[in-house]
């Protein structure tokens, strides 16, 4: 059973429990905000999590939440919804604001403005998940436009919507078994 557990609060910051969630511990000194939208925990490492602030963009913590760093070298500094890291490779990280959707493959020091040609702008990007077997597939829910995948790092998008009669996505998963 996990031991090391994370819950990301929209008004009291993020919280870390050691004991499978048996105790919980906040840690959010040094975030820019309290309400975070999103939290993403690196498949290779446990204590390196990346949290969505609803105002103040993504911030990174290399030990567990115990201290945080801005992420905003080429990131708009906004309301991020979204944040994830890719399973296969620990470095490529997404976040999606309504403004778009932008990567980093150096573990969130620098991010690159994607294209996004396809998506719907204006619509809050509320969730990700990333092909466990390639970063460069990425899926994308939406506030309102549904799903949308790219198969090329976020450059371009496609809707992914066949049988999807609720547009409101707020979140995603890939089954263990579809890896």
């Amino acid at each position: 059973a996990p031991q090391v557990l994370y819950a990301a609060t929209s008004s009291a910051g993020v919280y870390r429990s050691t004991d499978g969630g048996h105790g919980w511990s906040a840690v959010s000194t040094g975030l820019a905000a309290t309400a975070v939208r999103a939290l993403a925990v690196g498949p290779d490492d446990p204590w390196r999590i990346f949290v969505a602030l609803c105002s103040g963009g993504v911030f990174r913590s290399a030990d567990g939440g115990s201290s945080w760093t801005a992420l905003t070298t080429g990131l708009v500094n906004a309301g991020v919804w979204a944040v994830a890291i890719s399973p296969s490779d620990p470095q490529v990280v997404y976040a999606g604001i309504s403004g778009g959707v932008y990567q980093s493959t150096n573990g969130g020091n620098s991010w690159g403005v994607a294209v996004n040609s396809g998506l719907a702008t204006g619509k809050g990007f509320t969730a990700l998940v990333i092909d466990p077997a390639d970063p460069n597939r990425v899926y994308l829910g939406t506030d309102g436009s549904g799903v949308y995948l790219s198969t090329d790092g976020g450059r371009r998008w496609a809707a992914a919507n066949s049988g999807l009669t609720d547009p409101q996505v707020h979140a995603l998963a890939i089954g263990p078994a579809s890896a």
